[in-house]
């Protein structure tokens, strides 16, 4: 197989300007490609293999390689009693890890703690990705409210049940209480293994 660098110097010497490549070398530089797709490649010293089953399980095409890829998510936001919303999406690889991604927007009502009913199939699918322990893991998140133009750090903790999700406030902001017009919109990638505390 040719490495990287070879093919390259192949379509520059071979395709170029005003040129006169005949079908058998384009042919040729095509299966060279093709060839080096599927044997992987080296990455800051990782082989990285399997392209197509990588990505088809990003795209939770499990027709194939043992691994299943999952997505939950809905359009709509989820409302609990205050009138807050909440969008998710979670999208993994099933017993390994997911990708989160929220927006939550606080439209009134005590917003320390939020709870929201949640389809079971959040439930379902973080089993065997996040272990439920009464810790639940925190991040920091900023806040944003263009009307008040502030932004400000929270730490951020979800509680997941089979039927809810409660969300965990607590400032970090220099006595800025979390209020209507708020909102948290980020990316968190889960996984927690069964530590021994």
């Amino acid at each position: 197989m040719k490495s990287k660098q070879e093919i390259l110097n192949t379509i520059d010497t071979h395709i170029i300007s005003n040129g006169n490549i005949r079908a058998k070398e384009t042919n040729a530089i095509l299966h060279d490609i093709v060839d080096f797709s599927d044997s992987g490649m080296k990455e800051l010293h990782t082989n990285i293999t399997n392209i197509d089953n990588r990505v088809s399980i990003l795209e939770a095409d499990t027709s194939g390689g043992g691994l299943k890829g999952f997505t939950v998510f809905e359009n709509n936001p989820l409302l609990d009693k205050n009138q807050n919303l909440f969008w998710y999406s979670f999208r993994g690889i099933e017993k390994h890890f997911v990708n989160f991604t929220f927006r939550l927007l606080i439209q009134k009502g005590d917003n320390n703690i939020l709870k929201f009913d949640t389809p079971s199939r959040i439930f379902e699918e973080l089993q065997g990705i996040i272990v439920n322990k009464e810790e639940s893991l925190q991040f920091v998140v900023a806040v944003k409210n263009k009307e008040r133009d502030t932004n400000f750090p929270v730490s951020i903790s979800f509680f997941f049940s089979e039927k809810s999700v409660r969300i965990q406030l607590i400032s970090l902001g220099n006595d800025i209480q979390i209020g209507p017009g708020d909102s948290i919109y980020t990316s968190i990638a889960l996984h927690q293994p069964d530590f021994s505390f």
